[in-house]
């Protein structure tokens, strides 16, 4: 599966087993991935595409547990 994060100049993609999406430790490898996209200055991802995608991964694929709470994202 492929899981992608940009805008109408440029897209970042992460490639990932489905399965590997209910595991504590690959989620934690998503929700860096895709955090650290949008703290990157030029990529210009928005505060409200991250959000969903984080929203789509916890209904769609839930786990038991996380390692971290979910990061709070917010708008400076």
């Amino acid at each position: 599966m492929q899981i992608i994060l940009g805008n109408e100049d440029q897209e970042f993609v992460l490639r990932i087993r489905r399965a590997h999406l209910f595991e504590e430790r690959k989620r934690e490898m998503v929700n860096a991935w895709a955090l650290g996209i949008y703290t990157c200055p030029y990529a210009n991802v928005s505060h409200k595409t991250v959000q969903e995608l984080l929203d789509y991964l916890e209904r769609e694929f839930p786990l038991e547990r996380m390692l971290f709470p979910r990061p709070k994202l917010r708008l400076w």
